[in-house]
């Protein structure tokens, strides 16, 4: 398959730089390498929240498959004990995380037994269906999906549906504002004043812009930060 030129439209895959500076050592392993910038590829295509990917779809990767073979497990504990990643069982399957502050706070050890489902506040986030139109509504329209806003569009789906946030990034299409920090201001002022069409029915005229002052007071804050 010919893979350069790269296409206009090329894909991209966000690799944390920390990761790196830990596997780009002097003493290197190709193999380790080789599992850490495939599992981030998985990752990256995740649409459950969190990201995460089941060892099991590692073990059947075929790159995995040709570049490590048997040597799967050592090369796979050898990476998480990089610390690049952690195991976690959150919904009854093996599965790897990126180790972020919020998957260390949600307690991801698969083998920690000891753990309190019940008070470590994340399990029940761990376990929903993951609500891919938001986070892909936001890729397509506003920008690259970073984990801080990707854990920042998790905490919003408590408090509004998948849909209503997608609507919030259309209005902050529309309104060429395109950033999460005008999405959360759109959250919040319906978490004040309510949903739109909740308050009331609106023809088509009205639209989903917002009005030119609270635009001009959002630009005017935007710029001062």
């Amino acid at each position: 398959m010919k893979l350069f030129p790269l296409p206009d439209d090329y894909g991209v895959t966000s690799v944390p730089n920390a990761a790196l500076e830990s596997l780009l050592v002097p003493d290197a392993d190709v193999h380790q390498v080789t599992f850490a910038l495939r599992t981030l590829w998985w990752l990256e295509r995740s649409t459950t929240f969190p990201k995460s990917v089941t060892v099991s779809d590692l073990r059947t990767d075929r790159t995995l498959i040709t570049c490590i073979g048997p040597a799967f497990d050592s090369v796979m504990d050898a990476v998480c004990g990089r610390g690049i990643f952690i195991p976690t069982g959150m919904d009854g399957t093996e599965r790897l995380m990126l180790n972020t502050v919020a998957a260390t706070r949600g307690g991801g050890n698969v083998n920690d037994q000891c753990a309190d489902d019940a008070t470590n506040g994340w399990d029940s986030v761990a376990r929903a269906p993951g609500p891919a139109d938001a986070f892909r509504a936001y890729e397509q329209n506003i920008g690259q999906l970073t984990p801080m806003i990707r854990e920042s569009i998790g905490q919003s789906l408590q408090d509004f549906t998948d849909a209503q946030i997608t609507q919030a990034i259309r209005i902050a299409v529309e309104n060429d504002a395109r950033s999460w920090a005008f999405i959360k201001a759109v959250l919040k002022r319906w978490n004040r004043e309510g949903i739109p069409d909740e308050r009331e029915p609106r023809g088509d005229a009205g639209g989903s812009r917002i009005s030119e002052t609270e635009l001009r007071r959002y630009l005017e804050r935007a710029r001062t930060q």
